[in-house]
């Protein structure tokens, strides 16, 4: 999942989400750690809020000049408000073949492997 966002200044920060085996995650773009505990992390990163769900997540690199986040622990879901959600799951898709938007949430779900 990437995202592109213009920056105060002019520069561009890309936005990408990468996950390693469901036991390693990696954010970019990310401006702050709304909170966070060993059950979930709850992000805003150029594109949104971001929430990380699952068991015994531990930040293991935080650096928000970088905007770069990475954690370790069992990540079970990857969740974003309602109304962003359905678009960021849909961005990229064409119309044809398409799950109903209705079905966003399972899809996000299924996406992200909870």
């Amino acid at each position: 999942m990437q995202d592109q966002r213009l920056l105060e200044g002019g520069r561009i920060r890309s936005h990408s989400i990468h996950i390693d085996d469901r036991r390693l995650i990696s954010v970019t773009g990310v401006k702050d750690v709304d909170s966070f505990n060993e059950q979930f992390v709850q992000l805003l990163t150029e594109a949104g809020e971001l929430r990380i769900e699952g068991a015994d997540l531990h930040i293991t690199k935080l650096n928000l000049d970088e905007g770069q986040v990475m954690l370790e622990g069992e990540i079970s879901a990857l969740s974003t408000p309602k109304a962003k959600r359905e678009e960021a799951c849909w961005e990229g898709y064409s119309d044809e073949g398409a799950v109903p938007a209705g079905r966003a949430d399972r899809v996000c779900r299924i996406c992200c492997g909870g």
